[in-house]
């Protein structure tokens, strides 16, 4: 299926959500796209508090950002689940990190942006997240989210 917005998929929207997109031909303004995207956080950060409450809040969110782009049931499964149990951040975590939905540049980049918040290297995430905001401006993704 198709992204919807920031990088939704249909099954994963609320029936609501479904219904709107579907209704709306698969085209959704900027600001549905927004509020999907914050609702899929609201939504993951009670799924990351429940499953791994030992995490603080930069960690949560680094983890957030991780299942919002690869999903909370492939996270899961992957090798580095056992290492967020354990709120590990040994090089063999990184690896394991680096390791998932990591195809592309612009997915390597989110990696590491979300490895330095995990790990509360500020100065390295705003680096990562730098970057993947050029990448985006230059490949025009800000321009497309409005039309109809």
């Amino acid at each position: 299926s198709p992204a919807i917005g920031y990088g939704n998929r249909i099954k994963y929207l609320s029936k609501s959500w479904q219904r709107i997109v579907e209704e709306q031909d698969y085209t959704v303004t900027e600001e549905q796209a927004r509020q999907m995207m914050y609702e899929t956080f609201e939504a993951l950060d009670k799924t990351v508090k429940q499953e791994l409450p030992n995490l603080n809040r930069h960690e949560r969110w680094a983890v957030q950002s991780l299942a919002f782009n690869w999903g909370m049931g492939n996270l899961k499964k992957s090798d580095l689940w056992k290492f967020l149990k354990e709120n590990d951040k040994s090089g063999t975590a990184r690896r394991a990190w680096m390791r998932c939905h990591a195809g592309t540049e612009n997915h390597r980049t989110s990696r590491k942006f979300e490895w330095a918040v995990y790990t509360g290297d500020f100065e390295t995430a705003k680096k990562y997240a730098d970057k993947a905001y050029e990448a985006l401006r230059k490949r025009g993704d800000f321009k497309h989210y409005g039309k109809k």
